[in-house]
C-alpha cells in the first residue's frame, strides 16, 4: 500500500514538472487486447483521428513531420486476429512484433507455458499459428521481429542473443514470404539491450528498431529508432494521455528507467 502511494506521488510530481502538449508524433504499443477491450481500442482510434492524427507504419512515422501515430503490438496472442480485422476495416494498419518460439503449430504445450511465464501471463495463453500470422499480414498489417523466445537479451551470451534474433527473422520471413524490416527488443528498456545487438539487427536487414521506454516521445527522431510508450487499457483515457504528455528524457538519461510509474 505504501509503495503504491509512493508511486502515485512520483507520477503526480512528473506530471506537474514534465508535462507538455501532445507530441506531434506518438508511438504506442499494446500487448494482448481481449474481446471486451475492443471498444476501448476504438475509443483510442476515434480520439486521435478527431485530434488530427494519421495512423502510419514505422517508416512513415520516422520520416513524417506531421501529426502521426504509430501503433504496434508485442509478443504473441491469438486475440490479435480480431484486432487486426477491426483495424483493417478502418483502413488502419498496425505493426505486430511477434515471438516465434510459442507458435501454436510448432511449440509444445510446455514451451508455450514457459513462454507465458516469461511474459508474466497468468491465464491460459492462446498463441498464433503460422497461418494466422500470414492472415494478419494479408490484411495489410506489418509483421516485425521480437526474438524467438522473448528472453532478456542482455542476460545472455552475445552469440545466444544473436541466434534468438536471427531464427525469429528467418521464421517470420518464411511465413509471409517477404523481408522483415522492423524489430522490437523484448522488455524494451535501455537495460534490456545494447549497442552490439542493435548494430547486429541493422546488419541483418532491420531498418527500424523499436524500444519500449515510456516518456521519450519528445526525443529527437532517429533514422532507425522509434521510442514507444505503452497504452494501459485498464486505465482511463485521461490517465494514458497524461503519460504521453510527460517528457521523461532527462530522468531516463540519468536513471536508465522510465519517468512514468
Amino acid at each position: 500500500m505504501i509503495r503504491k502511494l509512493l508511486l502515485q506521488v512520483i507520477r503526480d510530481f512528473h506530471i506537474l514538472l514534465l508535462k507538455k502538449p501532445l507530441p506531434a508524433r506518438i508511438a504506442l504499443y499494446f500487448h494482448e487486447i481481449k474481446h471486451d477491450e475492443l471498444e476501448k481500442l476504438e475509443e483510442i482510434i476515434t480520439f486521435y483521428i478527431n485530434n488530427g492524427y494519421n495512423f502510419v507504419g514505422p517508416k512513415e512515422f520516422i520520416d513524417s513531420k506531421k501529426k502521426v501515430i504509430f501503433i504496434s503490438f508485442d509478443d504473441n496472442y491469438l486475440s490479435w486476429i480480431k484486432v487486426a480485422e477491426l483495424l483493417a476495416k478502418k483502413n488502419i494498419y498496425a505493426t505486430y512484433f511477434i515471438n516465434t518460439g510459442p507458435l501454436r503449430n510448432i511449440a509444445t504445450i510446455s514451451e508455450i507455458n514457459n513462454y507465458a511465464n516469461r511474459i508474466k501471463y497468468t491465464s491460459e495463453l492462446k498463441t498464433l499459428s503460422s497461418e494466422e500470422i500470414k492472415h494478419i499480414y494479408e490484411l495489410g498489417h506489418i509483421i516485425g521481429g521480437h526474438t524467438h523466445n522473448h528472453y532478456n537479451l542482455n542476460n545472455m551470451e552475445l552469440s545466444d542473443a544473436v541466434v534468438e534474433i536471427k531464427i525469429n527473422k528467418q521464421l517470420l520471413e518464411d511465413i509471409i514470404q517477404t523481408e522483415i524490416t522492423s524489430f522490437s527488443f523484448p522488455y524494451g528498456m535501455r537495460r534490456h539491450f545494447n549497442t552490439k545487438l542493435k548494430n547486429y539487427c541493422l546488419e541483418i536487414g532491420y531498418k527500424v528498431i523499436c524500444n519500449a521506454t515510456p516518456g521519450l516521445l519528445y526525443s529527437q527522431q532517429e533514422i532507425n529508432n522509434i521510442y514507444r510508450t505503452p497504452w494501459h487499457l485498464n486505465k482511463s483515457l485521461n490517465y494514458n494521455m497524461e503519460n504521453i504528455q510527460i517528457d521523461g528524457r532527462l530522468f531516463e538519461r540519468i536513471t536508465g528507467r522510465s519517468a512514468i510509474g
